[in-house]
């Protein structure tokens, strides 16, 4: 059986976290908006966007529920302080050590569900999500060529000169691709394109298709028009759509992660021609398990650092401790996000995810020693 206090604690403790939390995704979700409204354009039906929508919470869910935790335990601990609450704690024989040590051990547990959180079920929700949008694009073709990054690694290029709806119709359309068999560019125009039931038609079309040259004196392209012409969506989606492999470390669960930086540590070991571009992979491997440790540790440490100086032993309340939390707070934020940008560089992205984290508990651990000692 828990003690009465420490239900009272951890109780007031979850209760305001869970509140935060849903605020916090609530408000990342509305930051994700411009990817939901573009998903929502490639015309999936209500359920699939719902589910889209759905697998972005896991993603987003570890830094909100590290904030929450810095608000709940700052909130919790301000309000016992003003109701004078933390002084007969104090009073009846309890340390500070003692009323903290509940909130974080709750914490601590809350951290391990984060790195779990981060670990396997984000990453499974961010691949599952990358699916979906790639299941939605494969099957049509104009979607496919607004794609720009993969068009590009397919060697396509795709321009419209008139009106365009995404995903469902293009006037001027242009597309131009690499032909392989002759080394050439070979282009495609039509006055028209549009997505009719499983086929993708077109209304006075070009075609510029180059041949392989087998002497001076032949020609080396053949120019052909028509009227209409029409290919099956699946056919022309699989030009583009095979082979797209998903293989971001993000999208990794631990295990593969750990499996895939032992991969790279051999391949450097042989001394590749390619050792340069293999090192910048085993950093990146690297820096997302540190980005994963530092995530799980962060509800503790915000916890410990929102408990601590949250807490007013004076008549007039100091805001010195208040601005020095936000500040270790935006420390750990900014610093969080740089280093997801910088991760080919291992040694700064460790520094910028441990850093403030270590900063945090130190201030924390100070804080505790002072008011331990009646110093505000």
């Amino acid at each position: 059986m828990f003690p009465i206090i420490w239900r009272s604690l951890i109780g007031q403790y979850l209760k305001v976290l869970f509140l935060s939390l849903g605020i916090f995704v609530a408000l990342l979700l509305t930051l994700r908006l411009n990817e939901i409204a573009h998903f929502a354009a490639m015309g999936p039906n209500s359920f699939i966007i719902l589910k889209f929508i759905a697998l972005q919470i896991p993603y987003m869910l570890p830094i909100a529920v590290a904030v929450g935790s810095l608000i709940a335990s700052a909130s919790l601990l301000f309000k016992l302080s003003e109701a004078h609450e933390i002084t007969a704690l104090r009073s009846s024989g309890f340390s500070l050590s003692r009323i903290l040590f509940p909130i974080l051990l709750t914490a601590g547990f809350i951290s391990i569900g984060n790195f779990w959180i981060v670990s396997e079920f984000a990453t499974k929700s961010h691949h599952s999500a990358a699916k979906i949008k790639n299941e939605i694009r494969t099957v049509n073709p104009l979607l496919l060529l607004n794609h720009k990054h993969l068009a590009d690694l397919k060697g396509f290029y795709f321009e419209t000169f008139g009106t365009a709806k995404m995903g469902e119709a293009a006037e001027k359309a242009l597309i131009a691709h690499n032909d392989k068999r002759s080394g050439r560019m070979a282009l495609f125009f039509a006055e028209s394109l549009k997505i009719k039931e499983n086929s993708l038609t077109g209304n006075a079309v070009s075609f510029l298709l180059p041949l392989k040259d087998k002497g001076k004196n032949e020609a080396s392209f053949i120019l052909e028009n028509a009227d209409h012409y029409m290919v099956p969506k699946d056919a022309f989606s699989a030009i583009l759509g095979r082979d797209l492999a998903i293989t971001g470390n993000d999208h990794l669960k631990l295990p593969l992660l750990l499996s895939k930086l032992l991969i790279e540590k051999r391949k450097i070991s042989q001394n590749l021609p390619e050792s340069k571009e293999l090192k910048k992979a085993e950093n990146k491997c690297k820096s997302e398990i540190a980005r994963r440790i530092s995530v799980g540790l962060s509800p503790f440490a915000l916890t410990l650092l929102g408990a601590t100086f949250g807490i007013s032993v004076g008549r007039v309340r100091s805001y010195k401790s208040f601005f020095l939390m936000i500040f270790l707070t935006a420390l750990f934020l900014v610093g969080y996000f740089v280093a997801k940008g910088l991760d080919h560089n291992f040694n700064l992205s460790l520094i910028l995810y441990f850093v403030p984290e270590t900063l945090m508990i130190l201030a924390s651990l100070l804080m505790i020693f002072k008011l331990e000692r009646g110093v505000s």
